[in-house]
């Protein structure tokens, strides 16, 4: 997707001013207290001794671990057969989970899905049943799944209270780009998937239609989108509805029927000739009736103020999808304090390294070597260095469809099926700016996301949610510090200019982002407030406020599981370093994150300190 980009020219002129900020130091969450047996005395001799009460054989219980399992199981089926395009996603054998797909409805599900998912009154039982389960018979990692499921369930039950605050429409992310994009990922390799896929193109009117329904009720409760989010919306729509015949779907389903090896050339055809028929037609017309009721509803968009403006429950609504994004329990106040300091810290380092020898050279040549598949075996083998070997794998580089270009960034890591990891894709822009290209496939590839993905797919004794929840917060801070290990593992490119340019994105396109979202949507800023704030960082210009307001009010949550991610791992790993000492090793460290599994970040946090002083100890 495209970022906003800033220059960084203003990052040096800033820091003296930026050095006056107070400091705000990161606080550890409280490690939770072990349970203290309660002391006995044995009696004495010159104690009577009396004759014991019979024991009584305490009732059978059931085993702990077989209970959460058992309870993982159940929540994991929820949470994928919600859709059909979920199911399809997230498993190539449903069967080898329980699930028997041809007993589950192949649709988009509906809309708005309520609690991830599953039912509000599911989520209880399941969490109900889940407080039943003795945590204390659990091992390390079963406890580690224990507290991510009463997390998510906790959030999930939370955001059923306030459904009309989604937008589900929004630039570059909303469901006007991620449907087809989802539809074209799909992987047909099979006759079952070819009609999996075309029962999903079918079903696309039924589900914009109640798109467009949940949109015209936000309408009546003044919760509609701006007229500027409106207007970019529709030019995405657009874009989209012109391609009619031409249609990037119909030519890569055709290709895929090409392969499906147990398909007669009949079958094939007809195949084809559903899809030739029902793309241009039923589902681009349900996009054109989207878009015209959505026109319709001009007169209904808001002022462009943040969600302050809306009341209590839009704050509430905020601060619960800030968690959510970030993959954490955090609140917005201390969201801001770490964005703050990270921001500061940022701007130091850029500076610091702006004063060195090499820092003060012309970058020279861009950040790769002009070619997708060389750079990504020059990361894998700068990854290895820092960070445990890679299992076995293979992965595919995909064009992405001309009418997505504009949309889209010089790479993306497409995530593969749970039960299907070794198989990846990359989705490869080649009309995005490539200047960068180094710095994009660090982050979307080795070390980042595809690297997460593989080594942790590989790792033993995670739960069923533990590998299936988002927690998007989690991936995007590990592949935006993946960006950094990069940068200081290689020695093809000069170390501190593309440090100065990481620093720089860093800055501007996230992090200033997050801050500036949180200022107008939870501190309730108007656009001079925001203003003369980012005019204290030497940073007032209007078209930099003006922009940066707009994303705040149109996509409010838009960087924040890059921006907040990223800084608490960041902290979390300057801690760690500053408490160890010479104990601090980066591979062996990192490992051990790592081996915790995908998880929310409190959780790994109160892990990782708790680790790091038995090693202390032990050395």
């Amino acid at each position: 997707m495209n970022c906003l980009r800033l220059s960084y020219r203003w990052l040096t002129a800033l820091l003296a001013l930026l050095l006056c900020l107070p400091s705000f130091a990161c606080q550890k969450p409280a490690e939770q207290a072990e349970a203290t047996p309660t002391a006995t005395t044995s009696a004495t001799a010159d104690e009577v001794q009396t004759t014991p009460e019979p024991t009584v054989t305490p009732e059978p219980q059931e085993d702990a671990s077989e209970l959460l399992a058992e309870l993982d199981h159940d929540i994991f089926v929820s949470y994928a057969v919600g859709d059909g395009d979920s199911l399809a996603v997230m498993l190539r054998d449903p069967s080898a989970f329980g699930i028997d797909a041809s007993e589950m409805p192949v649709t988009w599900g509906e809309f708005p899905q309520t609690g991830s998912h599953a039912t509000g009154s599911e989520l209880v039982d399941h969490l109900e049943r889940l407080q039943e389960i003795e945590r204390a018979q659990l091992n390390e990692q079963e406890q580690l799944s224990y507290d991510i499921l009463q997390q998510f369930l906790e959030q999930s039950i939370a955001g059923d209270e306030y459904a009309y605050y989604f937008e589900p429409l929004t630039a570059y992310t909303g469901l006007q780009v991620s449907l087809p994009l989802t539809l074209w990922l799909l992987r047909v390799e099979t006759q079952d998937d070819a009609e999996r896929y075309l029962a999903l193109a079918a079903d696309a009117p039924r589900y914009l239609a109640q798109v467009l329904a949940y949109e015209q009720e936000r309408a009546k409760r003044g919760l509609f989108m701006t007229e500027s989010a409106l207007d970019t919306v529709l030019a995405d729509l657009d874009q989209l509805i012109q391609a009619g015949g031409n249609l990037f779907l119909l030519e890569e389903f055709e290709k895929s029927l090409e392969q499906i090896e147990e398909l007669t050339a009949e079958e094939r055809a007809d195949y084809a000739a559903q899809a030739e028929q029902l793309l241009p037609g039923e589902f681009l017309n349900a996009f054109s009736l989207l878009r015209n009721g959505l026109e319709d509803l001009r007169a209904t968009c808001r002022e462009p103020e943040g969600m302050y403006a809306l009341g209590e429950d839009a704050l509430s609504y905020y601060a619960l999808q800030l968690q959510i994004e970030s993959a954490s329990d955090i609140t917005p106040e201390d969201a801001m304090a770490m964005l703050e300091q990270e921001f500061l810290y940022l701007l130091t380092s850029y500076q610091s390294l702006s004063l060195t020898e090499e820092g003060r050279q012309d970058p020279g040549t861009p950040l790769t070597s002009g070619d997708v598949e060389q750079d990504l075996e020059e990361l894998l083998a700068v990854t290895e260095t820092v960070l445990p070997e890679v299992p076995e794998h293979t992965y595919t580089l995909r064009q992405m469809p001309a009418e997505l270009e504009d949309l889209m960034s010089p790479a993306t890591y497409s995530v593969p099926p749970l039960d299907q990891w070794e198989d990846n894709i990359i989705l490869f822009n080649p009309s995005a700016d490539q200047s960068y290209l180094f710095l994009t496939l660090a982050h979307e590839g080795y070390p980042g996301r595809m690297y997460q993905y593989l080594y942790q797919r590989n790792l033993d004794g995670l739960g069923l949610m533990q590998r299936a929840i988002s927690f998007s917060g989690y991936y995007e801070g590990w592949a935006q510090f993946a960006e950094e290990l990069a940068i200081l593992a290689q020695n093809k490119y000069n170390r501190s200019t593309t440090m100065m340019q990481f620093c720089n994105d860093l800055a501007s396109n996230s992090l200033l982002l997050a801050i500036s979202s949180i200022k107008v949507n939870y501190e309730g800023m108007e656009p001079d407030d925001l203003k003369e704030y980012l005019s204290a960082f030497g940073f007032g210009e209007d078209m930099y406020v003006d922009l940066l307001y707009e994303y705040a009010v149109n996509m409010p949550f838009y960087a924040f599981s890059c921006a907040v991610g990223y800084t608490q791992l960041a902290s979390l790993m300057r801690s760690l370093s500053a408490d160890m000492g010479e104990n601090y090793v980066q591979k062996e460290v990192l490992t051990q994150y790592l081996n915790y599994g995908p998880a929310y970040f409190n959780l790994l946090r109160e892990r990782m300190d708790i680790w790091a002083d038995e090693q202390l100890k032990d050395g």
